[in-house]
């Protein structure tokens, strides 16, 4: 789901919920380490974040933050769903 209020882009997917406002992201409920101990993909995701939105890589490297952000959020949410489809198969 994505809904937009007071400025603010609300992301809730099925492993990753995020505010991400004008100057800043939030992620909320992140789940840092999984059942075993080990760190989470999403831990991963939000450590690279950084340079997913700072570099050159996105088609969006030219426009304000909330796209760039919104841009690498969905390339995580595909490329989870990727893994766990071919997990399935």
């Amino acid at each position: 789901m994505i809904a937009v209020r007071n400025k603010k882009i609300i992301l809730r997917f099925q492993n990753l919920k995020a505010i991400i406002c004008t100057d800043a992201v939030l992620l909320v409920d992140p789940p840092f380490h999984n059942h075993s101990g080990s760190k989470s993909e999403i831990s991963t995701f939000w450590n690279e974040l950084p340079s997913l939105i700072t570099g050159s890589s996105l088609y969006t490297s030219n426009l304000p933050l909330e796209y760039r952000v919104l841009e690498a959020v969905f390339a995580y949410n595909i490329s989870s769903l990727t893994a766990t489809l071919s997990q399935l198969e």
